[in-house]
């Protein structure tokens, strides 16, 4: 008779304290995301800096030369193997979730304040590829709808005449870019 409670308040009980556990595990791994960030921050140190208004000789100097993305993933990696080595998966995922989530938002506040040629539209799709490219490579859930919107910023930045932008427009079932 009493049993069937009895199981169902452990059950509750178990419940409960389930959900604090993994509220705690969340919480913690973005004070580590955090963390790892900042021992990141000189390597997006030069994203703040580069322009991508740039000419034929400065996009071709940008091929060979990668002002930015290689280097900042090179970076991330010796911090993803660290994190790897020391944390469960699901704490090491969760901390590379959160470091895509914000470092697709740095990129996108810094994109938004740049003035870009065609070039540097070129330049700046290949940076997001490459960041992207990482953080795929590293994550075992899907996060390239994280960086969805800078594609599509690169896309339309990329873009030459207003036929092209109707066609773009015409094309896109749903932008997940809005005029903020």
């Amino acid at each position: 008779d009493k049993l069937p409670m009895l199981h169902n308040l452990l059950g509750m009980a178990l419940d409960e304290k389930k959900g604090e556990l993994e509220a705690m595990h969340v919480a913690h791994c973005k004070d580590a995301t955090g963390i790892f960030l900042s021992h990141l921050k000189q390597y997006l140190e030069p994203l703040t800096k580069l322009s991508y208004n740039i000419n034929e000789a400065e996009y071709a100097d940008f091929q060979v030369n990668d002002p930015f993305a290689k280097a900042f993933n090179s970076a991330t990696d010796i911090v993803y193997r660290h994190a790897k080595a020391v944390f469960n998966t699901s704490s090491c995922e969760e901390i590379m979730q959160g470091m895509a989530t914000r470092i697709v938002a740095r990129v996108e506040r810094d994109a938004k304040g740049k003035k870009f040629s065609l070039l540097g539209a070129l330049q700046f799709e290949s940076d997001v590829r490459v960041l992207c490219s990482f953080f795929t490579h590293v994550s075992e859930q899907g996060l390239r709808h994280k960086f969805a919107r800078l594609f599509e910023m690169s896309s339309l930045l990329s873009l030459e005449s207003v036929d092209e932008l109707r066609e773009f427009l015409g094309d896109a079932q749903a932008l997940r870019l809005t005029t903020e």
